[in-house]
């Protein structure tokens, strides 16, 4: 058989079967890159996503201050979705990127309290998470109970530069009294140790927690 290789061979070959070498480059570059953003990619764990129902004043302000002022090198992305009730698509924003993919979320009392309340679903905070939150404002804090009397919320339109990062007067109730809005942590969120519900918790990662402390203390002017 002969098997010598000319440079006719290469050209008729070419000629026939150039596809197949393209697709080849292509699947090889497809893999590269899959493999780049699998080693590189902002994994759940690395992140912190907090949903706000209301404005910010100034997009981006909250993230970055959170950013800068938060010493840990574990979180390489902070997310911050505000979102106003009656925008079009609210609800299902906080179906999606609120109850299902945020760690920390601010709501209206009304979706907290009533028969319809939601705040059981939310982790409870305990005598250290309520130490730790009073710290965080410098004084007393004001919380929400579930129907079962345990603490779920704390209370942040009331403090002192809460209105400057977002609108939390925006929403009035019948008598045009504004909306109380409540910080909730997600029971889900991979970044509260060993209160974490999550399947991928990690024992020592707080993040959560250390974020929730460092927002509060933002909203008090500290």
């Amino acid at each position: 058989m002969d098997t010598k290789i000319t440079k006719q061979r290469i050209d008729n070959h070419l000629e026939y079967d150039w596809y197949k070498y393209l697709l080849i480059l292509i699947a090889a570059i497809a893999v590269w890159i899959l493999i780049f953003t699998m080693l590189n990619g902002t994994r759940q764990h690395e992140q912190i996503n907090i949903f706000v129902s209301t404005v910010e004043r100034n997009i981006g302000q909250t993230s970055d201050r959170l950013m800068q002022g938060f010493g840990d090198d574990t979180i390489r992305e902070f997310g911050v979705t505000a979102v106003a009730p009656d925008t079009q698509g609210y609800r299902e924003l906080l179906s999606t990127r609120g109850f299902v993919a945020s760690d920390i979320l601010i709501l209206p009392e009304h979706y907290l309290v009533g028969e319809q309340s939601l705040a059981f679903s939310f982790l409870e905070i305990d005598d250290e998470l309520y130490y730790l939150f009073g710290q965080a404002v410098g004084g007393s804090i004001e919380t929400l109970t579930d129907n079962h009397d345990i603490r779920r919320a704390v209370r942040v339109d009331g403090l002192a530069q809460a209105n400057h990062l977002f609108l939390f007067n925006l929403i009035v109730d019948e008598y045009d009294n504004p909306i109380r809005h409540y910080m909730v942590i997600s029971p889900s969120s991979v970044n509260l140790g060993e209160r974490s519900t999550a399947r991928g918790a990690r024992y020592y990662n707080t993040q959560t927690i250390d974020v929730a402390v460092l927002l509060l203390r933002m909203f008090a002017g500290g």
